[in-house]
């Protein structure tokens, strides 16, 4: 099994007002889509996001107390390194933007605090 996380490139660079996340893991949207590869073929799938944005979507049906089920939401914990992932957001944001003084001044407070 192969697990494949892609970096999604935020608006466009004519666009000055950039949304700055909370969450670089799941910007904010509290899941994370990836793509798990089998031998059947390339699949995407969802995980949870550890951030508070992510609580809604946990899910186990195994846990239910009436009509148990097999199918679970994971933890992006579970499927990736979500330092690794919010790391490459960050860089990718950081490129798409650097241009932008507002955007970047913001961004370092942002990670000061």
């Amino acid at each position: 099994m192969t697990v494949m996380i892609d970096v999604e490139v935020w608006g466009s660079k004519e666009n000055s007002k950039a949304i700055i996340p909370n969450c670089w893991i799941c910007k904010d949207n509290g899941l994370v889509i990836y793509k798990k590869k089998t031998k059947d073929g390339i699949y995407e799938h969802i995980a949870h996001c550890t951030c508070p944005a992510g609580i809604p979507y946990h899910y186990d049906g195994r846990e239910c107390k009436t009509n148990k089920s097999e199918y679970y939401i994971p933890s992006i914990a579970d499927i990736a390194d979500p330092a690794m992932i919010a790391k490459d957001n960050l860089a990718a944001f950081y490129k798409q933007n650097k241009g932008n003084d507002d955007i970047m001044k913001i961004l370092q407070q942002q990670l000061a605090s």
